[in-house]
């Protein structure tokens, strides 16, 4: 009876074991040139002039900051004629209407959405000139250039991506 409990006792605690080596790895996060390439290519969006910023390129001095982006690309969408011309007339400029910000979690992000529509809200010089969305821990932003129609493209293959449901 002793060698019955032994075995199953040592049976139980060797399944135990086992069982917290298998740990399930948890996936990073995409950054903000992985949505935007997955947008482009997944999703067939009219992608051009990509821009994925350092710490060092950020004009906003704010990506790997606490609590701001760890990741950050702008682009144009080639249907906004204008600016894509704009990109290429003044290439030392930074002509891009449109961006996607990761953050480490859902509230900076949300913290980011609320700052800018906070500043919207007040006017002056800078007004609400971007549809926007957020999916879990991205924000992301798309020119006003583009029609409603093709801003629910962007918000749907963003919100795939991010594996939202709206």
């Amino acid at each position: 009876m002793k060698k019955l409990l032994v075995v199953m006792l040592s049976l139980i605690l060797c399944i135990g074991l086992c069982a917290c080596g298998e740990s399930e790895k948890k996936e990073d996060p995409l950054t903000s040139d992985q949505i935007v390439q997955k947008m482009k290519d997944d999703y067939s969006i009219p992608i051009t002039q990509e821009l994925t910023y350092t710490e060092e390129t950020d004009v906003n001095e704010l990506l790997g900051r606490p609590n701001q982006y760890t990741s950050k690309t702008n682009w144009n969408d080639e249907r906004d004629t204008d600016t894509v011309q704009m990109c290429i007339d003044y290439p030392d400029d930074d002509y891009r209407d449109c961006t996607v910000e990761v953050f480490e979690n859902e509230s900076d992000a949300k913290e980011r959405e609320d700052y800018l529509k906070d500043t919207w809200e007040i006017g002056g010089m800078l007004k609400q000139d971007q549809y926007m969305y957020r999916a879990g821990t991205a924000l992301l932003r798309v020119s006003y250039a583009i029609t409603p129609d093709q801003a629910k493209e962007y918000e749907k293959a963003f919100n795939e991506i991010m594996g939202v449901e709206k």
